[in-house]
């Protein structure tokens, strides 16, 4: 079989087809080929179909076209109608496209994305995002503070956060954290943070420009406690899909919640929340002091991304 994976400039669209793509890899015998996708606009929609890839294909050869964003779509189906005509197309669609549905083989969407229990019959819905899981062991003694930033369903109170973060540093004085930020997370922050070590020795700041990813990624999947920013859904589940306790850092006062609590995102963490898949560091509103409240430990790593991939591979062998 062979994979185009079409890629927009997303970092969190990039990741969980990547993450997919690992999986089914893993099971089934493909090469792939990336096919960049820039911004819609009239000319951008036909550079795909100039890439000599398309000239190379055994008739014989299933062929997967595969991609998530809205950047990606448009241009999956039409690599369908031109490559159908010799070949065995599968067209998949990471995330809910806003239209055509009924053009792709098949949609994988979160499931708050179709919270209605009929949905279409070419959708299947995965929790959250798609994440690798982690089997690996992680060390009782580390700690890892992941920051987003500013987005359209949470705005960052820095002083809560730093705050918030001081807190966490003080009641696990005996682990040993790195705090990590992203290209997201304000220059203030970044500041505060740093001045913490006057206060605070147990930890490391890591700033993202000089981490490369898989580093990042081995002190998510290795670190025994996991406080994250709610702002980003992948960093959630990709948290959720390893070994740990993950913990969800407050970003905004009352007035905040109250303005995005509608939001699919926040609905989908107030969730995690509820059922307790992750823990919460607040703040008692009564006597001003935070509080921390645990996740379950009988909570088990996510295996999303592996579901997933199973049911592909049992439609492409159909």
């Amino acid at each position: 079989m062979h994979i185009y994976w079409f890629q927009d400039t997303k970092a969190g669209h990039i990741n969980q087809v990547q993450a997919l793509l690992n999986v089914l890899t893993k099971k089934i015998q493909a090469s792939i080929s990336v096919i960049q996708c820039p911004k819609s606009s009239i000319l951008s929609y036909f550079l795909p179909f100039s890439n000599k890839n398309f000239q190379n294909n055994n008739l014989d050869d299933l062929i997967l076209l595969i991609g998530a964003g809205h950047a990606t779509y448009s241009r999956i189906l039409k690599a369908k109608k031109i490559l159908k005509r010799n070949n065995k197309v599968f067209a998949v669609a990471i995330l809910k496209p806003s239209s055509q549905w009924d053009s792709f083989e098949l949609i994988c969407a979160p499931k708050h994305d179709f919270p209605l229990k009929q949905k279409p019959i070419n959708v299947i819905t995965f929790v959250g995002s798609l994440a690798e899981t982690s089997n690996l062991k992680t060390d009782k003694k580390k700690g890892i503070i992941a920051l987003g930033g500013n987005s359209k369903h949470y705005k960052f109170n820095n002083n809560l956060l730093i705050n918030q973060i001081a807190y966490i540093l003080s009641i696990h004085s005996n682990h040993i954290f790195n705090i990590f930020n992203s290209r997201r997370t304000p220059s203030e922050i970044n500041g505060e943070i740093k001045k913490l070590k006057n206060k605070f020795s147990n930890f490391e700041f890591i700033n993202y420009l000089q981490c490369p990813t898989p580093q990042f990624q081995n002190e998510l999947q290795t670190s025994d406690i996991k406080f994250v920013t709610p702002d980003s859904i992948n960093l959630v589940y990709e948290s959720l899909s390893s070994n740990g306790q993950t913990y969800l850092i407050k970003l905004q006062n009352s007035r905040f919640n109250k303005l995005f609590k509608n939001s699919k995102i926040q609905k989908s963490m107030n969730e995690l929340i509820s059922s307790n898949h992750v823990g919460l560091v607040d703040k008692n509103l009564n006597n001003n002091q935070f509080n921390i409240q645990h996740p379950s430990k009988d909570f088990k790593p996510l295996k999303e991304v592996e579901k997933i991939s199973s049911e592909l591979i049992n439609l492409l062998n159909k």
